[in-house]
């Protein structure tokens, strides 16, 4: 068996009995969607992330659902290995009455387990490599995002771009400069013509499914189990010349050093992505968009407690002390002079 599927529609407006589920396997999820013939209107959203990046991902869909202006449906699927329903039920639980249904599809880690990851991804980042399997086939197109991001316009103007023949759309990653410069620390990274980053691509599955896109992947990375970026090199290599380059607006990868909050609202980036292993979330390092990112987390029901915001506040002070000392106290210290005796 491939996977299950849990279905959760939070289409409801009144709130109260929004939770419909039925678990099947994944060779009958079509009958949990719609018809074949009206899914190619539909807008297919794919995430993939296990429990402990539930808070992101309950960010990252509210953020992508209030975003969301499209006259058609939003379809969310997320890609799963371990996560509870009591969680899911939290993350979902923010968008009822949006545009926007949910459903969860488990998908088996095993066949992965020899590859590498980098020290702060899992090895779910593979579980995007099966969404041409996974998902019906009546679905054509499908948006995949990594769960570290912030949706910040609506999507629809990424559904509306032609491929024009290329398996996906997607944007250079800020390796990409590296690359072609010749720097020795991506030494370990394969040279392709453009180096795309794989945390937004917009997919044509019917393409994907046809050059046995997913095959392809796999024996690279059995080849190559310990490649450096993962699942993101092999997609490279496999899919060289082969996808579209879509506007850098719509993975923005440069949050690490400036802040969101003060681009005006008309030159904000579609989606913002936290590609570091640094994250806005994470407290006691000063992220520059720590507050930007807040503002959408705590609508969600993983807002940070009282108790939590203290000891972040406590972290960040004691950071900003070590970073003082360092910048002040300690060149001080090696430059002042000795007495001599």
């Amino acid at each position: 068996m491939m996977g299950q599927t849990k279905h959760i529609d939070v289409t409801s407006n009144g709130g109260g009995e929004f939770f419909k589920e039925s678990a099947l396997s994944a060779e009958r999820v079509e009958k949990t969607t719609p018809t074949a013939s009206s899914q190619s209107a539909r807008r297919c959203v794919v995430f993939a992330c296990d429990e402990t990046y539930a808070m992101p991902l309950a960010t990252a869909m509210l953020s992508l659902a209030e975003a969301y202006q499209g006259d058609q449906p939003l379809d969310i699927y997320v890609l799963f290995n371990r996560f509870r329903e009591a969680i899911q039920q939290r993350v979902v639980s923010p968008i009822s009455g949006t545009k926007a249904s949910i459903q969860w599809i488990f998908i088996d880690l095993d066949e992965f387990e020899s590859f590498s990851t980098l020290a702060y991804t899992s090895r779910m980042t593979y579980a995007r490599l099966k969404i041409a399997d996974l998902l019906p086939r009546g679905i054509s197109r499908a948006l995949y995002l990594d769960a570290d991001i912030l949706v910040l316009d609506d999507v629809e103007r990424i559904f509306e771009t032609e491929l024009n023949g290329s398996i996906l759309g997607a944007i250079t990653d800020g390796l990409d400069a590296k690359l072609k410069a010749g720097h020795r620390d991506v030494e370990g990274v394969p040279r392709v013509h453009d180096y795309f980053n794989a945390g937004v691509l917009l997919i044509d599955l019917n393409l994907w499914r046809e050059k046995l896109i997913s095959n392809k992947v796999l024996r690279y990375l059995e080849d190559y189990p310990r490649s450096g970026y993962a699942d993101q090199d092999a997609l490279n290599v496999v899919c060289d010349l082969q996808w579209k380059q879509l506007e850098s607006r719509w993975n923005y990868q440069e949050c690490w050093k400036n802040n969101i909050a003060e681009i005006p609202c008309l030159q904000r980036p579609g989606i913002v992505h936290f590609v570091t292993a640094e994250k806005p979330w994470h407290a006691g390092i000063n992220h520059i968009n720590a507050k930007f990112y807040d503002s959408f987390r705590k609508r969600t029901c993983f807002t940070r407690s009282a108790p939590n915001r203290l000891l972040d506040k406590c972290r960040d002070m004691s950071y900003k002390v070590k970073c003082n000392v360092k910048k002040y106290v300690l060149p001080q210290a090696i430059c002042k002079p000795t007495r001599s005796s």
